[in-house]
């Protein structure tokens, strides 16, 4: 728990070589434990249940984790962004040649191309614009596509529950889970929206 909680305080708007130090570091290392898988299942869940070979992208894709689930699926096409060379390194030994990878700033990333499924997991976190960084991707949408957002609530919710009241004042929310790993008592939400 106190990982996420230190890493979250330091994530507000960190440079790209911190990004790039944490990950060379191991520090992100923790999300390939046990405690964090059911929240990337919820993830793919709701993909299945929406589309069926969807166009995919992945926010803040990390060193590729949520990819290897989706493969399950399976989905048509997959471009993961993230703002670390240092995590995509490690993605690019872990995922399929086809899937494309791009280091980019979430905040300012765009491109012509539209998707079925633009996920974000943990990829926004409170004292973020998040609204305004939802509200951008929306052009990038196909036309029955949606956003997929997966937020660390931690053990106390207070920091993630003014930004979800944000979200659905501003979006159409489909579905919503809240995942807990009781040993650790990690929690996140995770909901599909509708632009």
């Amino acid at each position: 728990m106190k990982s996420w909680v230190n890493r979250i305080r330091r994530r507000r708007e960190p440079g790209d070589e911190q990004w790039n130090r944490q990950y060379s570091d191991g520090e992100w290392n923790f999300l390939e434990a046990l405690d964090e898988v059911a929240r990337y299942w919820v993830a793919v869940g709701y993909c299945a249940s929406r589309f069926r070979r969807p166009s995919i992208l992945d926010v803040g894709c990390g060193t590729g984790l949520l990819e290897e689930k989706l493969r399950c699926l399976p989905y048509s096409s997959y471009l993961g962004i993230d703002i670390s060379e240092a995590a995509l390194k490690q993605a690019r030994s872990r995922i399929p040649a086809a899937c494309r990878l791009v280091c980019a700033d979430a905040r300012n990333f765009a491109v012509a191309e539209t998707f079925d499924v633009i996920i974000f997991m943990e990829a926004l976190i409170p004292g973020m614009p998040v609204v305004d960084i939802l509200k951008r991707y929306c052009p990038m949408l196909r036309p029955d596509g949606r956003l997929l957002v997966s937020m660390f609530d931690g053990r106390n919710r207070k920091a993630t529950v003014p930004v979800w009241r944000q979200i659905r004042g501003q979006f159409r929310i489909e579905d919503t889970t809240r995942v807990e790993n009781l040993p650790s008592s990690k929690s996140w939400t995770i909901a599909l929206l509708a632009p």
